[in-house]
């Protein structure tokens, strides 16, 4: 009778020890837990020209005393970047005897909005000096032959991307930008008259010509 009365202390004890242990969880229990997803972005830069710019006949003035572009000359750059800060340059060259990348570019002003830029003769190439005499600020007309100055102008419009933040500051012989990421703009107008004692008899007929070059990295 004994073992009667002893069943439902036992049977008691082991429901209170159940209830203990499902109360309590296991060792690894938990309630909650997250999945991280990661994309990396790569960096993008793409420098593409979106306008050429057309061939321009040249009027000269009184005994050819001036030469004038006839219609401005228009190249368009667009530049966009997903980096939070980009460098890139405009240069400019031009032929020269031995070499095809003379640096061209001169006289930036403050801003780096109006520059001027040399163009040379490209079946008779001159000498390097022709170009530097004019480049390197006081010209004369008897030491650059076959090389004539140019007003250069440059706008620049932002197309996307968050308040632009652009700057532009001269580097010895070309323009070097910082933008922040975005979509932008570059508009270079060549146009006008010749610098001055950049233009003479000295100024042989034929095809003259210069390039620039937007470029991550300068030449």
């Amino acid at each position: 009778m004994k073992f009667k009365k002893l069943l439902p202390i036992a049977l008691a004890l082991m429901l209170c020890t159940s209830a203990g242990v499902y109360a309590a969880g296991g060792a690894d229990a938990q309630s909650s837990d997250t999945a991280v997803y990661t994309l990396n972005l790569a960096d993008y830069l793409r420098i593409a020209t979106t306008t050429d710019p057309s061939p321009s006949e040249v009027s000269y003035g009184t005994e050819y005393s001036s030469a004038t572009i006839d219609t401005a000359m228009t190249g368009v750059f667009k530049v966009i970047s997903n980096n939070r800060t980009q460098d890139f340059y405009l240069q400019g060259t031009c032929p020269t005897s031995g070499s095809s990348n003379t640096p061209c570019l001169y006289g930036a002003d403050g801003d780096c909005k109006n520059l001027k830029m040399v163009f040379t003769k490209t079946d008779n190439p001159p000498q390097s000096t022709s170009v530097t005499n004019i480049t390197g600020g006081s010209p004369a007309t008897g030491d650059n032959p076959d090389a004539i100055g140019f007003n250069l102008t440059i706008t620049s419009a932002r197309e996307d991307g968050p308040d632009e933040s652009l700057t532009a500051v001269w580097d010895t012989n070309k323009v070097k930008y910082t933008m922040n990421n975005g979509i932008e703009t570059f508009t270079c107008t060549v146009s006008g008259s010749n610098d001055t004692n950049t233009f003479s008899t000295h100024d042989t007929d034929g095809q003259y010509q210069a390039t620039l070059t937007m470029t991550e990295t300068a030449i």
